[in-house]
């Protein structure tokens, strides 16, 4: 972030301290990032960002069987999430699939 046009006069004394301090130390980005570690951390339920359309009883079906994140989704369903059947299978839902 270049903070060298932006106008810290409008800023509380706080604010203003904070973004020179900030100016002052070097920030860098790695290359490349790899890590899926967060993403698979991404709750499936309950304060969910993806907006997948889960009612109310396959949300608690998710949560009695414990499969809150999307990383537990994952081990379930494949990397790919190409196996619904077991998804099915194990929140006893096998019935519907047709």
């Amino acid at each position: 972030m270049d903070l060298k046009g932006l106008l810290l006069n409008n800023l509380s004394g706080f604010y203003g301290g904070l973004f020179k301090v900030w100016g002052l130390l070097r920030k860098e980005r790695p290359e490349c990032c790899g890590s899926l570690f967060w993403l698979l951390r991404e709750p499936v339920v309950r304060g969910s960002r993806f907006v997948c359309g889960v009612g109310p009883s396959l949300q608690q079906r998710l949560c009695e069987e414990r499969i809150l994140m999307l990383g537990q989704v994952v081990e379930v369903c494949g990397p790919r999430l190409d196996n619904a059947a077991g998804l099915a299978s194990r929140l006893s839902l096998s019935r519907f699939l047709n």
